[in-house]
């Protein structure tokens, strides 16, 4: 096993290359004492094998040393034809089974180092009764394209709009409309956070509406509230929709059969 120490942003890391190899793999739990974290990296094209990976993975975290450790999964080979989705892979290693650990995916294509340095944070939260699974995508342009990994099985948007930037609204609706008419976003609710309310010259609520073309929607279940999210002004009122709306669906959903 090689070990290496590596800083990055002020933190020192001390990395120990375990190796997948199964001959290898009942020498790993010899490592697990005093780790703080875990960067478990799946093959992303080997379909065949997500399961073995699965096992692999809950008979590590499971272990009594490794309960405290945080998890980043590395779903790589994302350049690849054919590769499963970060949110396959979440699936796949049953990640979103974790109860009160924090853990994190990122779609890599190791090689480029493409996904190694940036990444999405995800949540569970419980509100109103509501386990909202929360992936935050960032709105870097770099990561844009990745996003549409994470639109499968997606029930909620929640689009932040900066209200004072008038300039970018246009490329804030394009990004929007290309969101909400993804297929698998059809039928998602829609939560837009008009931010920073409390500054001089911001858009109102109405203006960020027209903006993003939100009187054109069709057949779609959406709602806007002005908000400040350094005062927490407006999110709650936000959120309170977002989960009725979801509650009102589920019991559609389920009173439908």
């Amino acid at each position: 096993f090689n070990v290496e120490k590596v800083e990055y942003k002020n933190v020192i890391f001390t990395v120990w290359d375990v190796g997948g190899q199964e001959k290898l793999r009942p020498l790993w739990r010899h490592y697990f004492n005093h780790t703080n974290g875990l960067i478990y990296v799946v093959d992303s094209l080997d379909r065949e094998r997500i399961s073995k990976a699965k096992a692999e993975f809950q008979t590590i975290i499971n272990d009594p040393f490794m309960i405290n450790c945080v998890i980043l999964v590395f779903a790589n080979k994302q350049d690849m034809k054919e590769a499963m989705t970060p949110m396959d892979v979440c699936e796949g290693l049953g990640l979103f089974e974790l109860k009160n650990r924090k853990w994190h995916i990122q779609g890599t294509c190791a090689i480029k180092g493409d996904g190694l340095y940036e990444g999405f944070n995800v949540e569970k939260v419980e509100y109103k009764n509501v386990i909202f699974t929360v992936w935050d995508v960032g709105g870097q342009e770099k990561l844009r394209p990745l996003w549409r990994h994470y639109f499968n099985h997606t029930n909620g948007l929640i689009y932040v709009v900066d209200s004072l930037d008038r300039e970018r609204i246009s490329k804030a609706k394009a990004e929007f409309q290309t969101i909400i008419n993804d297929p698998f976003m059809i039928n998602c609710v829609i939560l837009v956070f008009a931010n920073k309310q409390d500054m001089k010259g911001a858009m109102t609520p109405m203006e960020v509406c027209e903006g993003l073309g939100l009187f054109e929607l069709k057949n779609r279940k959406w709602h806007i509230q002005g908000t400040c999210a350094i005062k927490g002004d407006g999110l709650y009122e936000g959120l309170d929709w977002l989960a009725s709306t979801l509650k009102e669906m589920k019991a559609a959903s389920t009173s439908s059969f």
